[in-house]
This record gives C-alpha cells, structure tokens and sequence, in this order.
C-alpha cells in the first residue's frame, strides 16, 4: 500500500493523507459512478446509496431509504422483478455466508436487466456488510440479442437459398429464368429433360428458341405484363423441344425485381401435360362414346357426384320428363318421384353415399304422359379412383312396370283364389270379391247383379275411403244403368263380353248422363280407367265386375283386362260355390228338421211302449214267457232309443250345436252306470266283465250323461264283436292331473290299417258277421266328439285280428274336487210322497199308459189331449206337476205353458216338458216358455220317480227364480 501512495500525485498523496479529504473525494466518487450503489450493514439494513441506485430503482419516497428498514426495502425491490420470490431467495443466500463477490443477473418486470455484483465488506462471508453494485444492462443485451438473431437470419437465408436451389434442381418442372429482352439466364435439370437441352446450350440463348412461329406473338404479350409487374398463373400453351417435338405445358411467370423494385426480368415454371391432355382428351372420346352408347340403351342411364348430384342423364330421361337438356331443373329427380317413396329412396341413396356400397331400390316415377305413376328398378355403383376414393356414381333406371304389375296381378289373382275359395254365403262372397280388389288392382270396385227383372243391382262396392263408397252408392242410387244402355254394366250383363277403356274422356266419365247433378257426381268420382267383365257362371251371366282407377293415375292395358276376366272366372266360380254352399245349408236345415221330426215321431210310439213295459214290471208276470216277452220288448225299446238319440247327437255334432252339462261327478258314479247301461248286452253273450278302479273318489268335472254314453259305446262294442264268453276289462287309474280309463276285450280285433279310421262316420266292423248287434256306425265317433269336448282323448290299439283290441279314454280330473255331491242311497230306495200330477199328450195311448204307470206310485193322476182341454184340466185339477208335450193341436205345449204360469197359482207348478223333440233349441225354447224341466221320450220310470224325489227342490228353484 505504501509503494502504490508513492506512486500518486503529490496532491493526491495529501489528499489521502488527510482522512476528511479521503473520505470526500470517496463520497464524490460514490456519487458519480454511473452504477447504482447499496451498501447494507451485517443486518441487511441499508446504511449508504447512491442516487443512481435510487434511480435504477425507480425509489423515489426518501423515507424508505432514511428508514433503513430491511424487509421494507427488500419488499420494494422484489416487487419490481420479474420473479419475486427468486429475488428474496437470492438475497438470502447471498447475505447468508455468500463468497466475497457474487456476480448476478437480474430481469425485472418491465423488461430491463441489471448485471448485480455484491461484494463484502471486511472478513470474508459479508459479516461486516456488503456494497451491491446495480449496472442496467439492458442496451447491451439488446443488441447481443439482436447480433444473434442477424447471425441466425443470415443463416436461414442461407439454407433456403440452398433449399430452394436443391428443390430448383430436384424438380420435375422445368425452371428458368429470363431477361426482359428474352435472355434465358438459368435453367435446371427439369428443364433439360422436358425440353432437352442442357443449362449449356439454352443459358444466354433467347426464350423464343422454345416457342412455335404461330404463338410468337403470346410471348410478346407476356413480356409485356412482366414489365408491368404482373404474374401469370398456370397459362396452358404449347412449346417446343429440341428436336421439334411440340408440347402442352402449364406455365405459371413472375417478375424479378431488383433492390430498388424495378422489374428486371422473369422466372419460368413450366410443367409437361402432355399426357394430361392426351388422358383428357382420351377422357373425352370415352365419355362421349359413354353418352352415344347410353343414350342408345333403354333405359335411363345417369351419373352422380361423389356427393350424389346428378350432373348427367341420357336422352330416355329428357324423354320421360318431356324436358330438354338444360333445362332448369330437368335432371332433378324428386318432383316426379312418388310420395310414399321419397323417404325411403332418399335414406337408402344417403346411406349409399356415405358407405360406398351398391345402390338398389325400387320406386314409383310419375309418368308425364298418363300422369300414373311407373316402377322402376334402379342401381348404381361407384366408380373408384386408384386410392380407392369414389371419383362418380353410374346407374340406370330400368323401367320394370311390367313385370311389377304382373307379378302383382298374379300375387293377387292367388291370394283372391284363397280367399275365394272359403265356402261362404252370396252376399259375403261378392262384397270380398270387391275388398280383394282394392288397392292392390285397382282404386275401385263394383260388383252389379242382374235381378229376375232384368234390373241392375248394385251388391258391393269398395274404396279406400267409406265417404267415396257412400258417393257411389248414391250415384248408383238415383241414377241405376238402364237395359238399353250403349256403354256400361248393363251392355256387359247384356252381351257377355268385356269393356275396356284405358283413358275415360270426359264424355264417357259420367255415362249416359240424365241431368248435370249426374255428370257432376260422376266427375267427383275423378275415375281415370276402366274395365268391366261379365260374371259368366253356369246360371248365365248374373252380373258384372266393373273396375276403375283414379286418384292412383294407374292405366289399364291388355294384361290388366285379361286378369280382371280371370278374378271374374274364379269369381263366378266362387258364386256358384256360395248358391251351392246355401243350397247344401238349406238341405242340411231340411235334414235336421226331418230328423228331428222322424225322432219325434219315433219317440211318440215308443213312450208308451215303454210305459206299458213299466206296468207289466210293476204287476209282475205271472207266467214266464210273459215275463220274457216283457224284457224283449223293454231290451228292444232301449236299442231303439238310444238309435234315435245318437242320430240327433251325430246331427248336433256336425253342426257343432251339442253342449256339455258339466258338474262335479264321481267316476265310480259313471262307471257304474255305464255298466247297467251296457249290463244286458254283456249278460245276452254271457261275457265276463271285471271292473277296476281305485278305491278312493276321483273327482270330474264333466256332463256324467255323456261320459257316461262314451264308457257305455265302449262297453258295447266290445260285446259285440267277441265270441260267446268273451273277457271284458274296465280299468281306471289316475296319472298326474288325468284319469286314463281302458275298456280292453279279447274280440276279434282291429287291422292295423283300420286303427286310425275306426272313429270315423259310419265306419262299422263286418256288418254280415253273426255279432253284429246292428247300429249306424256313429258310436266311436260320439266316442271322440264327447271325450274331446271334455278336454281329453281317446286311442284305440290293437295286436291285429283275433287278438283284442283296446281303447284308452284320458279326461282331465277336476282341478279342485270338493266332492260330487253325494246322493243319499236311501233316499234314492224310498218311496217319494205322492203327488197331483196332469199328463198332457195327444198321443191317447202314451198319455194312459204314463196315467197308469204314475198311480202304480199312489199318485193322484188326470190326463188332457190337446192345449185348449190342458189349460182347463190345471185350472180345474190344480196339478203340483204337468206332464206336457209340446206338440199339442189347438195350443202348442209352449202356449199351454205361458197360460198355466198366467193362472192364479200357475207359477207354484213344476212344468215338465215331456216330448219327442230334443235338440238344444228346443230345450232353450222350453225353459224360455216357463218350463221347468226338459226331457224327451220315452222316459225311464226311474228319472220320473227322481222327478217326484227332487219335486220340493224343483218348486224352491222355481219360487227363487220368480223372486230374483
């Protein structure tokens, strides 16, 4: 230090020798630095500054710094930082034991940048303090930041312009450059093989080297734009190639300017289209070859956009729009297409055009000529470019109207054959043959018959639209066709022959018009075209199909003619099956009548035969050949009886009249009295019958009278074909929610081949066979009817000839059995009390015999022979029942029964119908009467000793009925 005082100026010396003057010119020099300068004690607080510091600092409230508080001046100096945070953490570290110098820099907020250096004061570490020392050097990062970026732009230009060379080079295109005068100036290697010149022999030659005599003059325009600084933009021309060889080129020009702007020649770029050109023009001949040859076909050919435009049809479509080409909006397709297509033809093709899959439906074009509408099938694919992208969609519309309608035609002329072909009645059968017809043949439909005076009637008419069909029905009404009419239902009933008119004029819409209100109902009509057939069936020709269009614009043509003459055949055909089908009905009425009638007047007979039977029992038989004679005539009775009744059971069967009384029954209780019913047909053989059934009740819910039949035919048919002192089985066991009940012989059999045709009408063993009990062959088909209607079924087995045969009843039990109601056997034996009974019949013998047979009993018995003398007898005798039969002279048995009840104490009577008729209605007819009870001759003795049984219970019934 001594040696560097020697070393000062002598003023300088003393000045440092002189501790005031050292620390002034040290205060002068703090002052004039152009850096700001902080000097902080051991605690961080600042104890000097200079007023550059305050500056840098932008610390203008003295206070702060007077303060020499160090948090608030930290705060005030990390508030102007870019990174807050980072500064406090900086200083901290710093004043923390940082070496001697630390060197920083600093970014604050607003973009500046100090280069911080702080240096301690004393020991190392800043015990003592540290002086901070804050230089802006914000210029000079600017301008490194700015010499760097020069540096990198440099190189950018650089590297482009290499670029852009190497591209220049690389390029397919052939790229020159030219002077205002011509003077080619470059050229790269896409122009030495377009052209086939190199950069040698073309650089400095002039540009018209390359372009033909007869466009010298294009070259003189361009230079002239150039030389107004304009560009040119892919200009397609021709030039020419060493050798001569003339090209199609693309060429795009732009100007070369100068530093100062002015142009001072031109780039080039040329590009080759030759093969382009060539390829378009070869495009061109193939889609005009396209054209010629679409426009030749039948039908409609077109092509799309990608995005399914249209953007060409051939000649067919023009003509089936009556449009031209050109036209605004000939080519759209949507005005013609019909309504209930649209939707659907325009999702399909939507849907086609985003997936790229084959286009194909079938929709319906107004045809401008007939204003009907035509199918069409129509189809397109895509056409795909090499990246598989749908450059055009072809289709073609092809008009399948034809074969649409035929198809149709015959679709419907098979589904009327089906329809028609269900038997029904006259009127039932014209009013389908018209629904069939709509809307499938045509919009509307007549059927007309010819009366027995020759008059027109109209049966039936159908349309879509009831309020149209109630029009046409007035029509008809006020104005009906006349016989002598030229044109129409009664030409066609007349002649026989057809009417055909594809396009009805006005004239001949509204027929032979008689007044404006006629033709002006006619015209509401709007009918389009017509056809009208005879009915020709083999009656003559009854009436006439007439068939119309009108809202639906469909034309009839020659096939559509044939078709409506083929429905009227099926048709007629169908008429006369309907005559015959009434015909068949009112023989089968006639039929059931007669048997009802035959079984009646059977019955009659056979009532008192039976009751005379009844009292030879009653007396008992002194002599045995009178006894069995009695049991002959009593056996005989029963064959007879039960031949009526499965007659009229077949006759309820096929018209599907027969009804079940259903009621919870016992099966022991059927069985057994199936047994006694087939008792003495099984002793007359002297058979061997076993019967087995479980011990406890099995509970039905069924009719016990038929079930009862059903076992009992069973019964007897295996009597009847087994020889003397045959084996008989009737066994019954129950398996899940069924009882199977078996009647098993050892008889004669059944042929394999006759198994599933025992139960079938009439069908009988060998009627010459020494068994034959006689019959009409009906008793295994009650047997199936019966079962069947109890929800059950029937089988029959057999081993074959002279083995056995087997039949196997299944009937559902009752689901929940509570018991057959149990009948007191002792109340059965007993005697029931006598009663005043009146017996009313016509037939003298059945009426006194039944008098006997009834005071065999005790009771109080009186007869009448006809309704007037009945009426009186109950007056007078005041009967607790009556005996009546319904075929009475003078008053029919329902009338002598309204009587009764009207007479005072007539509804305390119990009325049993007592007669010969037996179908269903008559019972229904009997009970609507008042009567009580129906039951049909000959009557058992034991059902009339039941009847008195019951009699209490039956006139509680009677009394509760009248109460309800």
């Amino acid at each position: 230090m001594k040696e560097e005082n020697a070393k000062l100026p002598t003023a300088a010396r003393d000045a440092a020798g002189s501790p005031e003057r050292a620390l002034a010119l040290l205060r002068a020099t703090f002052d004039a630095t152009s850096d700001g300068l902080l000097v902080t004690d051991g605690a961080g607080c600042a104890t000097e500054w200079n007023d550059r510091f305050a500056a840098l600092w932008r610390l203008h409230d003295e206070e702060l710094l007077r303060a020499r508080s160090r948090s608030r001046l930290l705060e005030a100096m990390a508030a102007q930082t870019r990174d807050a945070q980072a500064f406090r953490a900086r200083v901290e570290a710093i004043e923390g034991g940082a070496p001697c110098e630390v060197v920083d820099v600093l970014e604050l907020a607003d973009g500046r940048v100090f280069e911080v250096t702080a240096r301690s004061i004393g020991a190392a570490g800043g015990g003592a303090g540290r002086v901070w020392n804050f230089r802006d050097v914000t210029e000079r990062r600017l301008a490194e930041e700015r010499l760097r970026r020069s540096e990198a732009d440099r190189k950018r230009v650089a590297e482009t312009e290499s670029r852009l060379a190497t591209i220049v080079q690389c390029s397919d295109d052939a790229i020159m450059s030219k002077s205002l005068d011509g003077t080619i100036r470059s050229w790269n290697a896409g122009a030495e093989r377009i052209f086939g010149y190199t950069a040698e022999e073309m650089v400095g030659r002039s540009i018209l080297l390359l372009i033909p005599a007869d466009r010298t003059r294009e070259e003189a325009e361009i230079s002239a734009r150039m030389a107004r600084g304009e560009r040119i933009d892919h200009y397609e021309t021709v030039r020419i190639a060493k050798g001569g060889r003339r090209l199609h080129v693309s060429i795009s020009i732009s100007p070369i300017r100068d530093a100062a702007g002015r142009v001072v020649g031109a780039s080039k770029i040329a590009r080759d289209i030759t093969a382009q050109r060539e390829a378009e023009q070869g495009r061109r001949r193939s889609e005009e070859q396209f054209r010629q040859l679409a426009d030749a076909l039948p039908q409609i050919v077109w092509s799309a956009r990608p995005d399914g435009v249209l953007e060409y049809c051939n000649d067919r479509w023009f003509e089936f729009v009556g449009a031209k080409r050109g036209d605004s909006g000939a080519q759209s397709w949507l005005p013609i297409l019909h309504p209930d297509d649209l939707q659907r033809s325009m999702e399909t093709w939507d849907g086609c055009i985003r997936s790229g899959n084959l286009f194909q439906i079938e929709y319906r074009f107004r045809d401008r000529r007939t204003g009907g509408y035509r199918w069409f099938l129509a189809r397109a694919f895509p056409l795909r470019d090499d990246d598989g992208r749908i450059v055009h969609w072809i289709g073609t519309c092809t008009d399948i109207d034809e074969t649409k309608a035929a198809e149709e035609r015959t679709r419907f002329l098979a589904d009327a054959s089906a329809e028609l072909a269900v038997l029904t009645d006259y009127r039932t059968t014209l009013q389908k043959v018209a629904g069939l017809s709509v809307p499938y043949f045509a919009d509307w439909c007549a059927v007309d018959v010819q009366e027995a005076d020759g008059s027109i009637q109209r049966v039936a008419v159908a349309h879509r639209d009831p309020a149209r069909v109630a029009l046409a029905h007035e029509l008809f009404r006020r104005h009906p066709p006349r016989p002598d009419d030229a044109h129409g239902v009664a030409r066609v009933v007349r002649s026989g022959e057809s009417e055909w008119v594809p396009f009805i004029p006005d004239a001949l819409r509204a027929g032979p018009v008689q007044d404006e209100e006629q033709a002006r109902m006619a015209r509401e009509l709007g009918l389009k075209s017509y056809i009208c057939t005879p009915l020709r069936s083999r009656r003559g020709t009854p009436g006439a199909l007439t068939f119309a269009t009108a809202e639906s614009g469909r034309v009839f043509d020659a096939n559509d003619v044939a078709a409506a003459e083929d429905l009227a055949s099926r048709a007629a055909i169908a008429i006369d099956n309907a005559h015959l089908l009434a015909t068949l009905k009112e023989s089968d009425r006639r039929k059931d009548e007669f048997l009802a009638m035959l079984a009646h007047e059977l019955r009659n007979p056979l009532a008192p035969i039976r009751n005379s039977v009844q009292i030879f029992r009653a007396h008992g038989m002194p002599v045995p050949d009178l006894q069995w004679a009695t049991e002959v005539i009593d056996r005989q009775v029963r064959q007879m009886t039960r031949l009526v009744d499965d007659l009229l059971d077949v006759s309820r069967i096929t018209r599907g009249k027969i009804e079940l009384r259903r009621q919870p029954v016992d099966l022991s209780e059927v069985v057994a009295s199936a047994v006694e019913a087939s008792r003495p047909l099984i002793d007359k053989w002297r058979h061997e019958l076993t019967v087995t059934i479980p011990p406890r009740p099995i509970h039905l819910d069924a009719d016990p009278t038929r079930l009862a039949q059903v076992l009992s035919n069973l019964l007897n048919n295996a009597a009847k074909y087994m020889d003397h002192g045959g084996r008989i089985g009737l066994t019954a066991s129950q398996e899940g929610g069924d009882v199977v009940i078996s009647v098993r012989d050892t008889g004669i059999g059944i042929k394999k081949e006759m198994l599933s045709r025992v139960f079938d009408m009439f069908m009988q063993g060998d009627p010459g066979s020494e068994r034959s009990e006689g019959g009409l062959g009906i008793g295994l088909t009650l047997v199936r009817r019966f079962v069947e209607l109890h929800g059950g079924s029937v089988e029959a087995r057999s081993d074959g000839p002279g083995k056995g045969s087997e039949f196997r009843v299944r009937i559902p039990v009752a689901v929940a059995a509570g018991g057959a109601a149990a009948r007191s056997p002792d109340a059965r034996a007993a005697s029931p009390a006598p009663r005043r009974i009146l017996v009313v019949d016509d037939n003298h013998d059945a009426a006194d015999t039944l008098r006997l047979l009834l005071r065999t009993t005790g009771n109080e018995v009186n007869t009448a022979h006809d309704g007037i003398e009945a009426v009186g007898a109950a007056a007078a005798f005041r009967p607790e029942i009556v005996l009546l039969d319904l075929g009475l002279p003078k008053l029919s048995g329902y009338e002598v029964a309204r009587s009764i009840r009207a007479q005072p104490g007539g509804e305390e009577m119990v009325l049993v119908a007592l007669t010969g008729w037996g179908h269903e209605e008559d019972r229904r007819r009997s009970l609507d009467a008042g009567f009580d009870l129906h039951l049909t001759k000959p009557v058992e003795f034991a059902t009339l000793r039941r009847l008195l049984a019951d009699f209490e219970a039956l006139r509680a019934a009677r009394t509760q009925k009248r109460g309800a």
